[in-house]
Order: structure tokens, then C-alpha cells, then sequence
């Protein structure tokens, strides 16, 4: 994870901080570095989707006591996680608490405001300003170009700090994900075959997935893998044995995302870039009729309004 003092390269020196038309020189070992979970206060994003570009972010003062993903088992490169339960009795107030992991009621984390951010090594220069209700923050004056960097770029995000120290975090410019080779089959008992194509360079880039055979399900649990950007991977026959223990619904899904993140540790938690681009699409699951209504399972069966799959 990169520090402060480290490839982060935090200065109060708000003259130092580079303009946002140059070529920059990215460390060399630009690491592949997310926040842990239970650290995770805030994170800024550059997305290039299929017709946009986006930047934002935002920063809290606190780890989310809900947010912090359980490892339930994990093979390889991937990890099956699910979100906890906390359950504090009187209940909290929704609007201002949140139950922690003793069963106590805590305040839920607040916006923090980081100064300006400026990121370097885009297309145009770009800046962002936090909205005064809500502490998020979105570029400054018009849309941005699209695509908004070019691949192989060296980008750099300068927070100035504000009544905080000032921080940098280093991105680089991932090459476009525009497919990935359908379906994506789940199948009890064997491994979940993946195929993409490869980029004309993965320079410090992984392949992040995402898979969720539950989205109208009452559990919360899904498998995460990071993979060598190559083209080719596969999801451990064990973890899908055990994502499918954890229950089912209609309409299953699983994303894609070519990135990059680093992340710096501020004095209340850790913050991360991250540069992607993402493709999500349905899954195939052995046994499973996704549905709507009725009309669209085969008779006799009927549609489970909630679960949105035929039985």
C-alpha cells in the first residue's frame, strides 16, 4: 500500500503540484494496492465507460461498520466475501447511526472535505470541488472529453488538503474494455471459465471481477478474484460451490473491470484511486429461468415476485 511519505509524495508545497497538461513520470513499481476494507474511509474514481468519462470521489471520516467485507473462504485469486448483519436493539436511528460490530449504535461516517483535487495526465485538466450538502466531489465546469485519457497515460491526483495534509495519488491510463467472451457459466461442482480480450499493454493493471448469483436474494455474499490482466482466468470450482450454498435469485450478473489502484493512508484511514474500465453482463446458471412475470417461465411454473426466478 503506498504511505504518505512514500510513492504518495505528500508535500504542503501547493506550488510543487504539476499541471494538469504535462507528461508526468510515474513511479516505476507502480503497485497494484487497494485499501483493506475495514480501512476504507474514501475513493476517487476515473471510469472510462462505453461513451463517457467520469471523475469523482468522495472522502469520510470513518470506516462504514457495514461495508467492511467477511472473507468466507478464498482460493487463488479469488475470495468469496459477504457484508455483516449487525443487529443493535433499541434500533439505530437510519438517518444519523449506524449498529456496530459490539451491537451498539455509532454515528454513521461523515463527508470530509479534502481541499481542491486536481489530476494530472488527462486529456484536459481537470478539477474537482466537494458539493457543499453533500462533501462528494465532481468536476468543475463543463463535461469532460471522451475518451478522457489515453492508454498507457500517467495520471495524478493532488488533493490539496485543506485543513488536512495534503495528499497524491498515482493512476495510469488502463486500455479500454469494450467486451468480454459470453456467456459466463456457473455450474455446480466446476470451475467458472473467464475469457476477455487482452490489452495491447496491462502495464500495472489487473482484471477485477465480480460475481453475484444473488442480486434479489436475501444474503449478501459474492466472489471476488483479481487476475493477471492476460485475457484468460478461471473461477475456483470450490468458491462457486459455496457462492451457490449461500442461495440463488433470478437475473445473476457479473462485472468485469480493467484497473489500476493505489491508495495512501491519511491520519483517520485509507484512500484509493482507482482507473477502470467495466463490462457487466448476465450469467448463465445451471438449473435457473430469470423472470419477471409468469409469462416467461415454462408451464407449470410460475415467477417468485421477489426472487425473479421460475419454479
Amino acid at each position: 500500500m503506498l504511505s504518505a511519505a512514500g510513492l504518495c509524495g505528500c508535500s504542503d508545497d501547493k506550488e510543487s503540484r504539476a499541471p494538469s497538461n504535462v507528461l508526468l513520470s510515474a513511479p516505476p513499481d507502480l503497485p497494484y494496492a487497494p485499501c483493506a476494507s475495514e480501512q476504507l474511509v474514501g475513493e476517487f474514481t476515473i471510469e472510462s465507460a462505453e461513451d463517457y468519462t467520469s471523475v469523482e470521489g468522495k472522502i469520510y471520516d470513518a470506516p462504514s461498520p457495514g461495508r467492511v467485507a467477511q472473507v468466507q473462504l478464498s482460493e487463488g485469486e479469488c475470495q468469496l466475501l459477504s457484508l455483516p448483519l449487525y443487529v443493535c436493539n433499541p434500533a439505530c436511528p437510519v438517518s444519523t447511526e449506524t449498529c456496530s460490530a459490539e451491537g451498539q449504535c455509532v454515528a454513521l461516517p461523515r463527508p470530509r472535505v479534502v481541499g481542491d483535487v486536481q489530476v494530472s495526465g488527462m486529456v484536459l485538466p481537470v478539477e474537482l470541488t466537494a458539493n457543499a450538502v453533500t462533501g462528494g466531489y465532481r468536476p468543475r465546469g463543463a463535461q469532460l472529453p471522451h475518451p478522457g485519457f489515453q492508454p498507457g497515460a500517467t495520471l495524478l491526483l493532488q488533493a490539496s488538503g485543506g485543513q488536512f495534509s495534503p495528499f497524491e495519488l498515482w493512476g495510469w491510463g488502463i486500455f479500454p474494455l469494450t467486451s468480454v467472451h459470453s456467456p459466463v457459466r456457473v455450474t455446480p461442482g466446476e470451475p467458472s471459465v473467464l475469457g476477455w480480450p487482452a490489452p495491447e499493454a496491462a502495464g500495472p493493471g489487473r482484471m477485477h471481477v465480480s460475481l453475484n448469483v444473488n442480486n434479489h436474494g436475501r444474503n449478501n455474499a459474492w466472489i471476488e478474484c483479481s487476475f493477471a490482466d492476460d485475457g484468460a482466468a478461471e473461477i475456483p470450482a470450490a468458491l462457486i460451490g459455496a457462492l451457490l450454498a449461500e442461495g440463488q435469485s433470478g437475473f445473476p450478473t457479473i462485472t468485469f473491470s480493467r484497473r489500476t489502484v493505489t491508495s495512501t493512508e491519511l491520519d483517520w484511514g485509507c484512500v484509493q484511486l482507482a482507473v477502470s474500465s467495466s463490462v457487466s453482463l448476465g450469467v448463465t446458471l445451471a438449473g435457473l429461468i430469470s423472470c419477471n412475470d409468469n409469462s416467461m417461465c415454462p408451464s407449470p411454473q410460475t415467477c417468485r415476485p421477489l426472487e425473479r426466478f421460475c419454479e
